[in-house]
């Protein structure tokens, strides 16, 4: 995974330069600490999973552009009927990115009642819900409307800037498109 090796604050034009970089290979990821814009990676990734790589060897890199968008937010309701009230969940907005889905904001929830994930860049997401003890985080428990297998079959949302889209709600333990098996 990436992890950050430096945080550096910007002129009041926008302009960046991370100073004395070791030769490696870097991605360069933007974001708003009052979460008025969204994060951005640069070229136009939504997470750092699905940025573009950048070699340092020795030599200044220039010409690494990112633009922010205003912010939009996603809420609903997680409720859980599988868990005793006072446990906890993820609620993530995945995109999928690099060929895997990638979480671009992620919330710790009591596992019944509302969740609200702000300082979304405008995008087209999948809102998935995680059980918390569950570690790696593979399998959601379950994606918007009830889809329980998977980000793949679930309904996107489309986050806009400046707005918040509401009603997304995450029922886990409901029926959903959850399947049996079954035999003699």
């Amino acid at each position: 995974g990436w992890s950050p090796v430096r945080t550096y604050g910007t002129d009041a034009q926008g302009t960046y330069k991370a100073l004395a970089l070791a030769a490696g290979m870097y991605r360069v990821g933007v974001s708003d600490p009052v979460q008025q814009y969204g994060p951005s990676f640069y070229a136009g990734a939504l997470t750092v999973g699905g940025a573009t790589t950048i070699a340092v060897a020795g030599i200044d890199v220039t010409g690494i552009d990112v633009v922010l968008s205003p912010a939009g937010a996603v809420t609903g309701v997680y409720s859980d009927i599988r868990l005793p009230e006072f446990s906890y969940a993820y609620v993530s907005a995945l995109v999928r990115e690099a060929g895997a889905w990638q979480s671009a904001a992620q919330r710790l929830i009591l596992a019944t009642g509302t969740y609200s994930l702000t300082g979304l860049a405008p995008g087209t997401y999948r809102i998935c819900a995680f059980d918390y003890w569950q570690v790696p985080f593979s399998h959601p428990s379950v994606c918007y409307v009830d889809i329980i297998s998977s980000p793949d079959y679930a309904q996107a949302v489309t986050v806009t800037g400046n707005v918040t889209t509401s009603g997304i709600d995450l029922n886990a333990g409901a029926e959903g498109d959850g399947a049996t098996i079954g035999g003699l």
